[in-house]
């Protein structure tokens, strides 16, 4: 397995080594122009990336469920970026032996471990 690595997208830079995972904006430099030569921006970049930061701060404080720690929300040279612990494992699609059984532990841990305590969270402007 590959200690660091990175891969970018339309609108998001990711890279990861043996204890980080990072995604990030791109900054204007890495854009891409549209016809007029303006940069294009994806709407909502910047939310999307605090909105993923407030929700896994917010799983960590309000449950059990194992999400990656966050080790840092910042801007960095005009882009912001989310830094959390990198997360070791296998992705299921790769398991070849076992396949099934993988499958369906991680389908029982998300239907009694994950779900349940996600319906039981509460909004605080929420009406009994």
């Amino acid at each position: 397995m590959c200690d660091s690595g990175y891969w970018r997208t339309s609108d998001r830079f990711y890279s990861y080594d043996s204890e980080t995972f990072t995604k990030r904006e791109l900054r204007p430099s890495e854009r891409r122009l549209n016809w007029k030569g303006e940069i294009i921006k994806a709407p909502w970049t910047t939310e999307r990336l605090q909105n993923e930061f407030d929700a896994l701060q917010f799983i960590v404080a309000n449950t059990t469920i194992p999400v990656p720690r966050v080790k840092r929300f910042s801007q960095v040279w005009g882009a912001y970026q989310l830094e959390m612990e990198r997360v070791n494992g296998k992705p299921l699609d790769l398991i070849q032996e076992d396949k099934a059984e993988a499958f369906q532990n991680a389908k029982i841990f998300v239907d009694t471990t994950v779900l349940p305590q996600l319906r039981a969270l509460k909004s605080p402007s929420s009406v009994p």
